[in-house]
């Protein structure tokens, strides 16, 4: 999506935050922006969910080959925490993509011209990046557990 950038004067990055400064811009114009620029993040955290998916399924079928071909009895209790973890993320992930694609449905009906709902659709987005890396996190912790029943 290319976005024209006609009152654009400058642009700095900061891992944190990424800022832009427009000069004279009508107010509407800055809201149409902005929310190209969420439609985009959106889009892109859409993405970075459907890779943790498909990740959370391979560790699930890892896990199945594993215990197919035999273990021992001393870690039961890790591979049921394991699978339950599995199964929870499954369900995480599930509900954040559908959060994620009624987010995405909103930014694209460009309702945001009111100040206060471009807010609330602001924040819906940050909001989903946390629970993305949340979730995201919580993949590599189980990965390592993973890891080390499986050595």
């Amino acid at each position: 999506m290319n976005i024209q950038r006609p009152y654009l004067k400058k642009a700095s990055f900061d891992p944190n935050r990424f800022v832009l400064i427009f000069e004279d811009m009508p107010e509407n114009e800055f809201f149409s922006i902005h929310t190209s620029l969420l439609l985009e993040e959106c889009i892109l955290l859409k993405k970075v969910l459907t890779g943790l998916v498909e990740e959370n399924l391979y560790l699930k079928n890892k896990l199945s080959e594993n215990l197919q071909k035999g273990f021992s009895g001393t870690h039961l209790e890790k591979f049921e925490h394991i699978q339950n973890q599995l199964i929870q993320n499954d369900h995480f992930f599930n509900a954040l993509g559908k959060d994620t694609h009624e987010l995405e449905v909103l930014l694209q009906r460009n309702l945001s011209e009111d100040q206060f709902v471009h807010k609330v659709l602001r924040d819906k987005v940050h909001g989903l990046k946390h629970k993305i890396i949340e979730g995201e996190s919580s993949l590599t912790g189980l990965k390592r557990d993973f890891d080390a029943c499986f050595q």
